[in-house]
Parts: structure tokens; C-alpha cells; sequence
């Protein structure tokens, strides 16, 4: 196969808060740009971390160029979302208009850069546009992307009582597809398969989910982990001294967007009263407001995202959100897992992953009711309520549940993650798409 002097387009979802998206394209195209590919994005961070890798934006003025940067006023909140079709709602394409600006945007970025492949993480936009100019699509992403069960984005609840506060947008993205002779969708994930998928997950990990819907030619290629390129801050330097083995804890409530300083510092006071030494993965935006407790500065250390590899090497458990990739990289290194979930996903997420294959335990649990007891949750010490609120007795219960070797989870399934990644071979994967 000849790759040189190709091209590829990456589209990550541009709609997200997390990091996910961008990090797994750049983890993608770090491995093809030694082979010759020029890879080019429609969108960043808005902290600029396609260009602080060295990838140039197809337009930097486009409007779609930088990912939406937070959750604004519900940071800190639980956020319910049922399934795909309300998550591509909530950037409107239900809005034929809204959708129709999307696509158009994304064709013009194809048309400038003219790009042999294009990739997508979660953009549908991204997708479409690939379809209508007739380029090789290849699509990467979370198990969830592709399944076409209306509730896989959220945990096990009464189906009967979700609420869909957004229409369907099955309708404003069948009118394109029918406007230009492609085929129409039968459900919001038929638009996230490529002419190649790639789903960041191993077969044993799936197994015990309903099995997904194949439409083409798939791989499962294990989690994608992104390692910035930028060199890991001071505070990570010599962390096998810091910290007595066997209560040494990550904590990582994902990129910052989500949770408030309030949350954060809470998980702290408790794990250090509770005898643990934290590294705390503060995110790429910590939230206003947040500092280490002074008193318990010998015992707790926190820098900006520099990677899973360090931290995990070095803790003994970790508190987290229930984050794909934090999910897969804490079984991969066989971490039992706190999970403090910001929405449903995540405790999807945890439920699948983490509970199955008994590596962790959530500290609360959506349930379903209904008027403003809407949503309400099942607390794993204390009684239910509809306050999500995270309390010190909660954290160290579940340090020392955690801590007495019960929730490790199996070598098998370490071993399973840990021998795809070390199989796989993305860059055939991107070059038999465009059968360069």
C-alpha cells in the first residue's frame, strides 16, 4: 500500500466539552504523520491542542473551528441523556437550518483541503459532508456511538419514565441524505458508520452488552489513550517516592468543564483524612476557585493532563467520572475504581465496564421518578434522594471498601485490553479505507 503524500481530514465532535474527542484524532494522527500523511482538522480545543501538537486547522475562522468550551451554569450538575439522538439535539440539527449550516461548512472544509480520507469522532456533520463529496470515510469512536438502542447512553433505568426533551433529528438528516441520492437512516448511529469503523473497546469487554449492529467492515482496536505532547510537569517527577504504597490514590473527575471546585475539594480532604496520599488530575480547566488544601499539602499533588500512563503506574486505586478512556486505561492496568459519574454515559459506563467486570462500584445510582423528583439517585451508604451531592462519609467508606482487594479487576480482562492495543496496526486500518 503507497501512503505518502495523502491526505486526511479529521472532524471531532466540535459540540463536546471533553477531550476525548480531539485527543483520540490526535492520538490517530501522531501515528500516521511519520508515514508521510498530512493531517489536517476542522476543529480544536479551546485551549489549542491540535496546534500545541503541530496539526494545522483547516480554517481557523471557521465557525466550527473551536469545541464548545463548558457546561456553563449546569457544571457541577447530573446530566441526563438518554441516547444519540438527544446528544446531536442538543447542538440543534433537529434544526433543518442549523444542520443544513453545519453540513455546508464541512463541505467547503473538504472542498479547500481535498483531503484522501476523512475521520470522524462523534460528528455526523463531519460524516455527512464525507458521504456527499464521495471521500473514504473512516470512523473512530466509543461502543456507544454505534449501537441503535434509543437508551445506551444511559444506565439501567425504567425506559418508560425518560424524558426526550428535544424531537428527533433523524428527519433533518434523512432530508440531506434523500436531497443528495444517499440512502436514508434508520436510526441517528447509522450515520457514525464508515466505510471503515474503528470502536475503541475489545471484544470481551462488549461481550456482556447486546450485541451491535454491524454495518460494514469493523475493527475493535482497544482504548485509544492520548499522551499530550507536551512534557509532564514537574510535580509528576520521582511519584514512586510520594505516597505510601498501598494508599496511594488518582483522582480525576475529567478535563474540568464538568464538576466545581467544591466537589473536588471535598474527594480530596476526605481521602487525605482518610490515611490516602492523592494525585489529583486537576484537568485542563480547573474550576474557579480551586486549591489545594494547605493542610494537607504533603499528602496530595495535582497537575494538568500529562497522560494515564504516570498516574495510574504509580496510584494503587482512582476516584474518576467514568470517562471512556479512564475507564478502559484503569482495567487495562488492572485499578480498582471509585466512579463519580457527571452524567449518564459516564455511569453507563461504569455500570458496563467497571461493575461487570467487578473492577469498581459507582457512589450513586440514577433512578428515575417524575414532576421535580425527576431525577433522583440511590446512594450507595445512604439513603436515596434527589440530591447528587458528594459528602465526606460517602469518599471514605468507598476507600476503604475499595482498599480491602475485593474490586480489583480480572488479569483476563487486563490482558485482553493490553494485547489488542498491542496488535492493532491503525495506520492499515486508515490506509485500506482509502485502499491507498
Amino acid at each position: 500500500m503507497r501512503t505518502a503524500g495523502r491526505t486526511v481530514l479529521f472532524f471531532p465532535w466540535s459540540h463536546g466539552v471533553g477531550f476525548g474527542y480531539v485527543g483520540r484524532s490526535l492520538t490517530l494522527a501522531k501515528e500516521l504523520a511519520p508515514h508521510g500523511i498530512s493531517c489536517v482538522f476542522a476543529s480544536d480545543t479551546k485551549e489549542g491542542h491540535v496546534a500545541r501538537e503541530g496539526f494545522p486547522l483547516a480554517d481557523p475562522d471557521d465557525a466550527y473551528a473551536t469545541a464548545v468550551p463548558d457546561m456553563g451554569a449546569r457544571q457541577g450538575a447530573y446530566i441526563a441523556l438518554d441516547g444519540l439522538d438527544t446528544v446531536f439535539a442538543m447542538a440543534r440539527y433537529y434544526h433543518r437550518s442549523r444542520l443544513e449550516d453545519e453540513v455546508e461548512a464541512n463541505l467547503r472544509l473538504i472542498k479547500d483541503v481535498r483531503p484522501d480520507l476523512v475521520v470522524v469522532d462523534l460528528s455526523p456533520t463531519g460524516a455527512l459532508a464525507a458521504r456527499i463529496a464521495g471521500v473514504p470515510l473512516l470512523s473512530i469512536g466509543d461502543s456507544d456511538y454505534y449501537r441503535d438502542d434509543d437508551l445506551c447512553w444511559m444506565p439501567p433505568v425504567d425506559g418508560s419514565r425518560v424524558r426526550r426533551p428535544y424531537p428527533s433529528c433523524l428527519p433533518a438528516f434523512n432530508e440531506i441524505l434523500t436531497r443528495h441520492g444517499l440512502p436514508a437512516a434508520a436510526h441517528v448511529s447509522d450515520l457514525l458508520w464508515g466505510d471503515r469503523t474503528l470502536i475503541a473497546s475489545t471484544e470481551p469487554l462488549e461481550r456482556p452488552q447486546p450485541p451491535i449492529a454491524v454495518r460494514g467492515p469493523m475493527e475493535m482496536v482497544g482504548p485509544v489513550e492520548w499522551r499530550p505532547a507536551d512534557p509532564p510537569p514537574a510535580g509528576n517527577d520521582g511519584l514512586g517516592d510520594f505516597g505510601t504504597p498501598g494508599r496511594r490514590l488518582y483522582v480525576s473527575l475529567g478535563h474540568g468543564g464538568k464538576y466545581t471546585a467544591e466537589q473536588l475539594t471535598t474527594l480530596i480532604s476526605a481521602a487525605t483524612g482518610a490515611g490516602w496520599s492523592c494525585l489529583v488530575g486537576a484537568g485542563f480547566r480547573p474550576p474557579p476557585g480551586f486549591e489545594l488544601p494547605e493542610r494537607d499539602a504533603r499528602r496530595v499533588r495535582s497537575s494538568p493532563f500529562a497522560g494515564l500512563d504516570a498516574p495510574l503506574d504509580w496510584a494503587d486505586a482512582v476516584v474518576h467520572h467514568g470517562g471512556y478512556t479512564t475507564v478502559f486505561a484503569a482495567l487495562r492496568r488492572s485499578r480498582p475504581a471509585v466512579v463519580l459519574p457527571f452524567m449518564t454515559e459516564q455511569e453507563a459506563n461504569a455500570v458496563n465496564f467497571v461493575e461487570a467486570h467487578g473492577g469498581g462500584f459507582r457512589l450513586r445510582s440514577l433512578t428515575l421518578g417524575t414532576g421535580r423528583d425527576y431525577l433522583s439517585f440511590d446512594h450507595r451508604y445512604r439513603p436515596a434522594s434527589t440530591d447528587p451531592t458528594l459528602q465526606t462519609s460517602d469518599v471514605t467508606q468507598a476507600l476503604d471498601e475499595i482498599g480491602d482487594g475485593t474490586h480489583v479487576p480480572p488479569a483476563d480482562i487486563a490482558a485482553s485490553i493490553n494485547d489488542t492495543v498491542a496488535r492493532r496496526d491503525l495506520l492499515t486500518s486508515v490506509a485500506t479505507t482509502g485502499n491507498w
